[in-house]
């Protein structure tokens, strides 16, 4: 008689979970449908044209990355059960101050209707943006591919100003600034917070890949010297503080002590370099040293000052879209350093741009969704990207404080990367893959005859 093996030890290698971590039964990207490759390919092109190709007009004043961007939404159309699945609080707050910016902006003088009704459009478009774009990065992959996109359009700028390539005299004429150098002629400091973003993408990439090999490890530190480099040429003081408070994020949070260690040195190999060409290049010298001897912003302290006043005079509902533009530019004006063809000025400050063009009425919802922005990048802690969303959160807010990038495709793509990466569903779907580990093989019982 021949015994054969029970058929259960045959059975393959089975998959167990530890019931015990919370959350352990949800599914995981594999078990539910993912984005078809039109649709990430699109979103990654969109990515990488935003901080490239934003300077370049293919007519009638259109930007190439605005006709990638209408590509990308329809094929978003391809899958709406994907790309507008849910609908985040946070966006329901943006959503909101776009409400109030409608309203208010109906009761401006006619003189300013067309302009009024440009920037609602474009506003509207970047919600809509946000909305697929945090519904497409709740997948983990895609996430990772959004950021590689940033890394790469990042070094391409990067490398086309320090080869000289396609650099650009920044601010010719005024005292050190000829020697500022921006890419494909684009804002200097604009640039600057762009390439920090993307330095922190770069470390995002490289401490979620455990093991890498040699040449990559040499790669990776290049590239975080090439951009540190890149930054400092463009001579932007509020890039390099940007860039700063991110890497101050990056080198403080670490799951054990390693980490931090870790985290510690190559936050401060980035630093040291940022100091040393900084000593070496006049102009980032000459505009530093002006700031700390005689507090010079670049009249930032003059259009504080004139918007902070627009705003105790109207608190509750601002100046209304547009407008508060003009009245800031006429209360400057006395300065001499606001052009004639050039009436209006922007606040070069989020915070006191929504203050004076919308009031307290659209400030409460907008920055009650930065707020549900800052909880997701801290819950974002426990998922897949680690400290790296609020890493970047910090360095978008630190940005904005000598800048305005309320129009700025790319802040609206990073605010849905980090509401995609603090999603319960993604930190759930995190810890199942943590806690999947396989089951020992269970021998086949040896075949005996008798």
């Amino acid at each position: 008689m021949i015994q054969t093996a029970n058929p259960a030890s045959l059975a393959l290698p089975s998959i167990s979970i530890d019931a015990n971590r919370p959350h352990a039964d949800v599914p995981t990207e594999v078990e539910i449908d993912r984005p078809v490759p039109i649709v990430r390919w699109m979103f990654y092109a969109f990515i990488f044209s935003v901080p490239l190709l934003h300077t370049i007009d293919v007519g009638e004043d259109t930007r190439l990355p605005k006709i990638v961007g209408y590509l990308f939404v329809l094929a978003a159309l391809l899958q709406p059960q994907i790309c507008f699945r849910r609908f985040h609080v946070a966006l329901w707050c943006f959503a909101g101050y776009i409400g109030v910016y409608a309203l208010l902006g109906a009761f401006q003088p006619a003189v300013f209707q067309d302009e009024v009704l440009e920037r609602l459009f474009s506003l509207i478009q970047l919600l809509v943006m946000a909305w697929i774009a945090y519904n497409l990065m709740g997948y983990a992959g895609v996430a990772r591919g959004a950021l590689v996109a940033l890394v790469a359009s990042g070094v391409m700028i990067a490398v086309l100003q320090v080869s000289g390539l396609a650099a650009t005299d920044y601010g010719a004429g005024k005292q050190g600034a000829s020697l500022r150098v921006s890419a494909l002629g684009q804002n200097a400091n604009l640039m600057a917070a762009t390439l920090a973003l993307a330095l922190i993408a770069l470390l995002s990439l490289a401490s979620s890949s455990n093991r890498l090999a040699l040449p990559m490890r040499y790669l990776i530190w290049s590239l975080l010297a090439l951009l540190g480099l890149s930054i400092v040429l463009t001579g932007s003081r509020g890039g390099l503080v940007a860039l700063l408070g991110g890497l101050l994020i990056f080198m403080l949070f670490g799951t054990t002590l390693q980490t931090r260690i870790r985290n510690c040195l190559i936050g401060s190999f980035v630093i040291a370099i940022a100091v040393l060409v900084c000593l070496q290049i006049e102009a980032a010298r000459i505009r530093w040293e002006e700031t700390f001897t005689s507090g010079d912003t670049a009249h930032r302290n003059q259009l504080f000052s004139a918007a902070w006043e627009m705003f105790e005079e109207s608190p509750i509902i601002g100046w209304g879209p547009v407008q508060n533009m003009y009245e800031l530019g006429w209360r400057v004006h006395y300065a001499g350093w606001v052009v004639e063809d050039q009436p209006w000025r922007d606040t070069h400050n989020l915070v006191l741009w929504i203050l004076t063009q919308v009031g307290l009425l659209g400030a409460i919802p907008f920055f009650a969704g930065i707020w549900f922005c800052l909880g997701a990048a801290w819950r974002a802690r426990e998922g897949d990207q680690g400290i790296f969303p609020l890493a970047m959160l910090v360095t978008l807010l630190i940005a904005n404080q000598s800048g305005n990038w309320i129009h700025s495709k790319l802040q609206w793509l990073i605010l849905a990367y980090i509401l995609a990466s603090g999603t319960s569903l993604v930190i759930k779907a995190a810890r199942a893959r943590v806690a999947v580990v396989p089951a020992p093989i269970a021998m086949p019982s040896p075949v005996s005859c008798s």
